[in-house]
């Protein structure tokens, strides 16, 4: 600390020679003798002439008789104590920024799992979960801009000291988010936003993208399958719908058009709904493997085309009266 490299240099010297204010020593030294010890903060010279800082914890001990015989003083740099005190704050703070952050995209997680939220509900609530993420959130305005709309903060102002990223979907753009501060801040990563505050937006943009493209997905599937069913039900010969199972290795009847009415060797189709194929046409096995190799069944009651989906998941099969 004081830069002696032996111990020889320093013994049978007057401690006066640390000192960098002898007088202030000199009362420190002062109040040892009278109160028998003392702690504080003083300056200390090294031996090429630099100072340093230093807390002190000195106490004077005396012998059996009472009388003064030597002193014990231990230093601390005081350098080294406040960059570890400035590093246990700075861990501290990241610490606190990571859980505002986690609590973020943790709030946004939930709303999106909410049961029949609008998507519109969902930009309502990811804006105002947003500031408190942000270091500065009494600062922190934010915008969303979607083709159903622009979702923003009450305090919302368009700044230069904005984060912004596209959402998109499918290769294109869906919509943007803003995030701005009202004034101005200490220039950090990106302007006066930390770079972990990037990767928040880029973790909440990766959570809206995944929930569009889920809603997208549902609303077609939904239009899709009223399209079918409309067609099913407009279609004037018998129609069956499978779904396979067991790696396609059979088929489960799932739906037959005008299932009340008709019959196919004395079996009403109703009974079939949720059956397997191989148990309902027993009698026409042979038929039904050449139908999985060929895509036909040769039943002397119906024929039928088998459809490849997501590596057969379902079949039609049209129905023929003789």
């Amino acid at each position: 600390m004081c830069g002696y490299s032996k111990k020889e240099e320093l013994i049978g010297k007057p401690l006066l020679v640390l000192a960098k204010f002898k007088e202030k020593t000199l009362r420190h030294l002062g109040e040892i003798q009278k109160r028998g010890g003392w702690a504080g903060e003083d300056a200390i010279k090294r031996k090429d002439g630099s100072v340093v800082d230093v807390q002190i914890q000195a106490m004077l001990i005396k012998n059996d008789s009472g009388s003064p015989i030597c002193m014990q003083a231990s230093f601390t740099d005081l350098g080294l104590k406040k960059a570890s005190e400035e590093a246990l704050k700075d861990a501290e703070f990241k610490l606190g920024e990571r859980i505002k952050e986690l609590a973020c995209l943790y709030g946004i997680s939930k709303l999106i799992e909410k049961p029949n939220i609008s998507m519109e509900e969902v930009f309502e609530g990811t804006i105002k979960f947003i500031p408190p993420g942000w270091q500065y959130p009494e600062i922190t305005c934010v915008r969303i801009i979607t083709p159903d709309g622009e979702f923003k903060t009450d305090n919302f102002k368009d700044t230069v000291w904005k984060q912004e990223d596209d959402i998109t979907i499918k290769g294109e753009k869906y919509g943007t988010l803003e995030v701005c501060y009202l004034e101005e801040k200490f220039k950090l990563d990106e302007g006066p936003f930390l770079k972990e505050e990037r990767n928040l937006i880029n973790a909440i943009i990766h959570q809206l993208e995944k929930m569009i493209l889920e809603r997208q997905s549902r609303r077609m599937l939904a239009e899709n399958e009223a399209r079918f069913r409309e067609l099913f039900k407009n279609m004037s010969s018998g129609v069956s719908v499978y779904e396979a199972v067991d790696g396609g290795k059979d088929f489960i009847i799932r739906d037959i058009k005008d299932s009340k009415k008709m019959a196919i060797e004395g079996i009403f189709i109703l009974q079939m709904i949720a059956d397997s194929l191989f148990r309902c046409y027993i009698t026409t096995v042979v038929g039904v493997r050449k139908f999985k190799r060929s895509g036909y069944i040769l039943s002397p009651c119906l024929k039928g085309l088998l459809y490849f989906r997501n590596n057969i998941s379902c079949c039609r099969v049209k129905i023929v009266y003789r």
